[in-house]
């Protein structure tokens, strides 16, 4: 009986050892994130949503740059726009483009940007975070203070692909709420953001890439999309 009793010690203490080390190998491997990973995105393929009509996406693409001319335009070009979607009466606006320096060519163009700005109302800018204690770029004052501010950083996983945000992120003790915080009904952020141990969220994506109904900006522009189209959405340009 001895014996058998310490062969089933011997037997259950080689399994342990196994375990262990096959556990050690999927956490130094990175097994168990690949797997969470591929889990997450099974979930969401499976449980698509329908598009929203509430979300429009105002592309800056080729059609628009070949019309238009490369990138970066006027801001002529983008006071025009928010000229056009305030005649709309349409939601917010995410222009997620960096305003942080004067456009030297035109200086017109940035007072122009800023007065339609400020007569839409709810426009949002993102807020660059860079790394370390370097301070956030912020977009111009005369942008900045028409505008609500909210950093567009995404977190990337070890596949490359973002998955994940961070609600706030603070630069040099400023906080900044993701400017998806100003794009929600209402537009209301909290009131004093918890920075200590804020946790990533994941994003509820809703599905694949184009999955979301996308006008070129020219098209706009061009006058070729009923204004009614714009009316209460939400725009990210």
């Amino acid at each position: 009986m001895h014996l058998i009793a310490r062969r089933h010690l011997r037997e259950w203490a080689l399994l342990l050892v196994l375990l262990l080390a096959g556990l050690l190998a999927a956490v130094r491997g990175g097994w168990l994130e690949r797997a969470d990973q591929a889990l997450y995105d099974a979930a969401i393929s499976a449980s698509g949503r329908a598009v929203s009509d509430a979300v429009l996406i105002l592309a800056i693409d080729e059609p628009s740059l070949a019309a238009i001319g490369r990138w970066p335009w006027s801001r002529v070009r983008l006071a025009e726009v928010l000229e056009r979607l305030a005649d709309a009466g349409s939601g917010p606006v995410l222009l997620d483009v960096i305003l942080s320096e004067p456009q030297q060519d035109d200086p017109a163009a940035d007072a122009r940007l800023a007065a339609a700005i400020a007569r839409h109302g709810r426009v949002v800018l993102p807020v660059f975070m860079p790394a370390g204690d370097a301070p956030a770029v912020r977009p111009l004052p005369a942008f900045a203070a028409a505008a609500r501010l909210g950093h567009a950083q995404a977190l990337v996983d070890s596949d490359g692909i973002s998955r994940r945000y961070l609600p706030v992120e603070q630069a040099q003790r400023t906080a900044y709420p993701h400017v998806s915080a100003w794009l929600t009904p209402g537009g209301a952020v909290p009131a004093t953001p918890v920075l200590a141990g804020e946790a990533a969220r994941l994003v509820p994506f809703a599905g694949p890439p184009g999955h979301f109904p996308r006008v070129p900006v020219i098209d706009l522009l061009a006058g070729r999309v009923d204004p009614a189209r714009w009316r209460g959405r939400t725009v990210l340009l």
